[in-house]
């Protein structure tokens, strides 16, 4: 059975496989593997360069004395007396760099794997703020524009009509029949329970009150519907997502249009 991907990771093959060090069914094992899971490549890439790296830092360089004697040696003798190595085979030397390698190159690539997955972190950070602060400067721009919507001159300026049973209650419709827009802005509204919403009202004559806005969240500024012909805006608290017909006697106040 094929050895899964962790496994293939943890197993220390992929290093042994990089140095020449497998045996003839490890390497077909690694192979297969390769195959079957196309980031290993990646890893093994990694696995070079850590060790090309590793190797240029702690390599010693030979005392040219000892060069001498080597060079001096190669002359004198005629007839090789040494085999050549074969492909793969280690001097003791490098034998034991490549096991203090193996002994830290876990951890080196687990660090790698860690600051990987923080640069990614990272980037998706700066992509969420980058978002908010998108939304942020479209809240502010929309706020701008009803600032500006305020100072037209044709503008009417109505103060609530609060009941008695919300006495403190202010709020000021701002409507504009030329441009039909109705701004709310709000100085003080009674609270609301967690299973509340506020209900904003039509009233046209003796037709029922037509239900508009909805809302909890409230800022300075809310844009509401604007209704032709409307005679008066009403404003109640209602179970939390609104109903069709108002709750009377949690009516908050009344904007009178007429007259």
């Amino acid at each position: 059975m094929l050895e899964s991907l962790k496994h293939i990771r943890d197993s220390g093959l992929l290093e042994l496989y990089v140095i020449g060090e497998l045996s003839p069914g490890d390497v077909a094992t690694v192979e297969a593997a390769i195959e079957l899971y196309p980031e290993l490549k990646t890893d093994l890439n990694l696995i070079e360069k850590a060790l090309h790296t590793y190797a240029e830092a702690h390599s010693i360089k030979a005392p040219q004395s000892v060069l001498n004697k080597v060079l001096s040696k190669i002359e004198s003798d005629k007839s090789p007396k040494v085999p050549a190595k074969s492909e793969g085979e280690f001097s003791g030397v490098n034998k034991l760099l490549v096991f203090t390698l193996l002994a830290t190159f876990g951890t080196l690539l687990f660090q790698l794997y860690d600051k990987s997955k923080l640069t990614e972190k990272h980037a998706e950070e700066v992509v969420e703020s980058k978002d908010e602060c998108s939304e942020e400067k479209q809240l502010l721009l929309d706020k701008l524009s009803l600032y500006k919507e305020l100072e037209k001159l044709d503008n009417r300026s109505i103060n609530v009509s609060a009941t008695e049973k919300y006495p403190q209650t202010q709020i000021i419709l701002n409507t504009n029949e030329v441009t039909q827009r109705n701004i709310l802005q709000f100085k003080f509204l009674p609270p609301l329970e967690s299973n509340q919403s506020y209900q904003l009202w039509s009233l046209k004559g003796d037709s029922d009150p037509i239900p508009l806005n909805v809302f909890e969240d409230i800022s300075e500024l809310l844009e509401v519907d604007f209704i032709d012909g409307t005679n008066a805006y009403a404003i109640t608290i209602e179970p939390k997502g609104g109903l069709e017909s108002p709750t009377l006697e949690n009516l908050i106040g009344v904007f009178s249009i007429a007259g």
